[in-house]
């Protein structure tokens, strides 16, 4: 069976359907190590749940299992417990003083889907004994040392941001970040869809469209007041619940504001404010996000949640830098299911869509409460 990726996995076989001997092979990028073990393998990951020495592990193991504990075997399932806690399978956790070994942990990573990415071996969705989570694990074989640096930089500052955002609702939740090898930055999974493809799938009267703008302005009021600026703020960053619950997704880009530390900023062309859009599409972006800029961005995303369609186009990078740079964007009066959007509201969206940064409303949490006053007058109409 595959426990983890390609590029590192552990695979089990039997040696000999008539004997208890099972092969273990551990692969690690281009190196390959392979173990002959008891078939009851798992039973010796699980002598690890409690802090110990790997000798420790062992005697229980061999003890539990009714082994002989011959020199050999200890040898070779000390170089396999080696090679497996250097896998995401096993987590160190501590160090016993007097022998300065490391014991491990099984985390129960159950391998289900891997998401390529760029820079990381893979993003995979994995099960663990506190619910699924994604594990995002840097490529260590092909990454050179100042690449690695950067990229561990990135992701320590993604789980700063994410440490001091707990227990905002509505921000997907941290839980491990590892810099040795194989480092790697663990997260909650958050269910559901992108919001782009809920807003499309779904039938939504206007009442459930205004109740998802109010989330998504009463979420970033509630990052910005932490000192947190997402910096990359698109509907692909965004998922949405079945029962219409949003969280916000990917701080690669985030910053803090008392930190020095500015991640490289991202940006998604029709999401670019006026301030920050370049004119080459290779740049989206050439400076840092400030709150207006984002608030634009929020609104681009609720303009979307509203009507269906973006606020500015174009059939060239071009034409759509010309149409953001000029402020000229389009809206319909209605809802995709032609309910009309009351000529106020539309207007409150353009206010978060002004040119001038210091022409945007600044308190995200009052914009929340006049979307609120909306909500009430169509719930009013509705009853």
């Amino acid at each position: 069976m595959q426990l983890y990726q390609q590029r590192e996995s552990i695979h089990f076989e039997v040696a000999n359907p008539t004997s208890d001997q099972v092969i273990a092979t551990v692969t690690r990028g281009p190196s390959k190590a392979r173990f002959a073990i008891n078939r009851a393998i798992m039973t010796f990951v699980q002598q690890f749940e409690t802090p110990c020495t790997t000798d420790e592990a062992i005697r229980r193991y061999c003890k539990q299992e009714r082994i002989q504990l011959t020199d050999a075997r200890q040898r070779d399932l000390r170089a396999f417990a080696r090679q497996i806690a250097a896998t995401l399978l096993l987590n160190p956790i501590h160090t016993n003083a007097e022998t300065a070994e490391q014991s491990i942990a099984p985390l129960g990573f159950e391998h289900r889907r891997t998401f390529k990415d760029k820079r990381f071996d893979a993003v995979c969705l994995v099960n663990t004994p506190d619910g699924l989570q994604v594990i995002k694990n840097i490529k260590e074989q092909v990454v050179t040392q100042s690449a690695r640096r950067d990229i561990l930089r990135d992701l320590e500052n993604e789980f700063r941001v994410l440490t001091r955002l707990d227990g905002v609702s509505g921000v997907v939740a941290a839980r491990t970040f590892c810099a040795t090898s194989p480092a790697y930055f663990a997260m909650d999974y958050v269910c559901g869809d992108r919001l782009d493809k809920y807003v499309r799938s779904q039938p939504l009267c206007l009442l459930q469209r205004l109740d998802m703008a109010m989330q998504l302005l009463r979420l970033f009021a509630e990052i910005h007041d932490a000192g947190v600026l997402h910096g990359d703020v698109h509907l692909g960053n965004f998922m949405c619940s079945p029962t219409r619950q949003i969280t916000v997704i990917d701080f690669g880009c985030a910053s803090m504001q008392d930190s020095d530390y500015r991640p490289s900023g991202g940006a998604t062309p029709h999401f670019a404010p006026p301030e920050r859009a370049s004119e080459s599409w290779t740049r989206v972006c050439h400076s840092q996000p400030t709150r207006a800029s984002e608030c634009y961005q929020l609104g681009i995303v609720i303009a979307y949640v509203m009507t269906g369609t973006l606020p500015f186009r174009g059939k060239t990078y071009r034409e759509l830098h010309r149409a953001i740079m000029s402020a000229e964007y389009r809206l319909p009066t209605t809802t995709p299911d032609g309910q009309p959007i009351p000529p106020a509201l539309h207007n409150l969206i353009g206010d978060m869509l002004q040119r001038n940064p210091d022409d945007r409303p600044s308190d995200l949490m009052r914009l929340a409460h006049q979307f609120q006053s909306y909500a009430n007058q169509e719930s009013a109409h509705v009853i």
